[in-house]
């Protein structure tokens, strides 16, 4: 059952059965893979035209899983580091997000607390800071999970919630990040 979410007022296309099931396709699959042995160990790589986020735990070897990420404009490209871990974290609309949206996100103005099925941020955020100082873009679970290898409205780098549970606890603060 779809639980009506400021995320999933943005989904375009659901690619999901009438019984609610919905498979990934292979290449947004979470898989072991061989990546460049110049790819620093312990970072996150993000490959926004691929749609895909990739955790390199060996010299040569990442673990990879598929995304969703925002529209043109409203994406984040670049470097970054985690600077904050949250499981089940509390949402609330950013100021941007309430002056382009408000008829979407008023309601959601005093925020709502992790494990909400409307929250958008699902099971866990790695928090995202740029020079040090802290962004609105996080790594997050999401609660419309056939939206990975979509771009829509906001542009936090989002997973599926059982696959953002399985990153997490690889993740460290201080963790740094790739965006391209």
């Amino acid at each position: 059952m779809l639980v009506a979410s400021p995320a999933a007022a943005f989904f375009k296309r659901a690619a999901k059965d009438p019984n609610g099931a919905y498979e990934l396709e292979e290449h947004f699959k979470p898989a072991m893979v061989k990546v460049p042995a110049s790819w620093r160990v312990g970072s996150i790589r993000v490959l926004s035209d691929r749609f895909q986020l990739f955790h390199i735990r060996k010299r040569g070897l990442a673990w990879r899983v598929g995304v969703s990420l925002g529209e043109q404009g409203l994406d984040f490209k670049g470097r970054a580091t985690i600077h904050r871990k949250a499981e089940w974290p509390r949402w609330t609309p950013t100021p941007r997000m309430l002056r382009r949206r408000p008829d979407l996100y008023a309601q959601y103005k005093g925020g709502l607390d992790g494990g909400d099925p409307r929250n958008p941020m699902g099971a866990a955020a790695l928090y995202m800071a740029v020079n040090g100082r802290p962004t609105y873009y996080r790594i997050h679970g999401t609660n419309i999970p056939w939206s990975i290898g979509l771009a829509y409205e906001t542009g936090c780098i989002k997973l599926r919630n059982d696959h953002m549970q399985m990153l997490y606890p690889h993740v460290k603060v201080g963790t740094r990040m790739l965006v391209t």
